[in-house]
């Protein structure tokens, strides 16, 4: 009886925990060149540059999706926890997919992301 609902909370439990935060140490500020943005849970989010504007760098948070999400589902649980850190904007520094298994001859797929909090100054 209560198999499926504990079963449902243990397949949550690695993506519902927030991504671990990891500070950046030295010198913080920068000034970016310009790219590509998109807006994501109020949060800028960076790709293919960074902004034409001086910035410091909070830290950088990593985060790997469950088989079923994507690349979006992804970014969006990284922009509600860098929110919470502080952070206006992300930089993208790396996204691609790691392939977790194999089910019934299908590849399972888990989307991966590597993404810079910055503040604007």
């Amino acid at each position: 009886m209560y198999a499926i609902p504990l079963l449902a909370a243990a397949m949550c439990l690695p993506s519902c925990a927030e991504p671990e935060f990891q500070p950046f140490v030295g010198n913080s500020v920068r000034v970016g060149t310009g790219g590509t943005v998109q807006m994501v849970q109020g949060v800028q989010v960076w790709e293919n540059g960074d902004p034409p504007r001086r910035y410091r760098v909070l830290g950088f948070m990593e985060e790997e999706g469950g088989t079923r999400a994507t690349k979006g589902t992804v970014l969006n649980d990284l922009a509600k926890a860098a929110a919470s850190h502080g952070a206006q904007a992300m930089i993208v520094m790396a996204a691609g997919n790691r392939i977790s298994g194999v089910d019934q001859d299908e590849l399972m797929v888990r989307p991966k992301v590597k993404v810079m909090l910055i503040r604007y100054l």
